[in-house]
């Protein structure tokens, strides 16, 4: 339960990177939502002592982004922003 409640926390912290990487230079163009969406995922693709239980089971930080990436591409019409996909696909379920 805890290492569901790091995984949150590290999604809220990469979100809070990628916005303030945003307003780094006014010159550069705006983020995309999915832009946004696929940089949290490749932070977590690439934390290497992380592990992700799912089902009671162990995962690495690859098969974690794998998971991650289906469950987004099975609910493209639900999700919308990168903080719904934090919100939605990449945190604990709820019981």
């Amino acid at each position: 339960m805890k290492r569901f409640l790091c995984i949150r926390m590290v999604c809220y912290a990469l979100l809070l990177l990628v916005v303030m990487s945003l307003h780094i230079s006014a010159a550069d163009p705006p983020v995309s939502e999915k832009q946004k969406i696929e940089a949290l995922i490749h932070q977590v693709e690439n934390l290497s002592d992380a592990v992700f239980i799912r089902n009671n089971k162990e995962y690495d930080a690859k098969s974690a982004a794998i998971f991650l990436r289906s469950k987004w591409k099975a609910a493209l019409d639900d999700i919308m922003t990168a903080q719904e996909f934090i919100t939605k696909i990449a945190t604990l379920p709820r019981i």
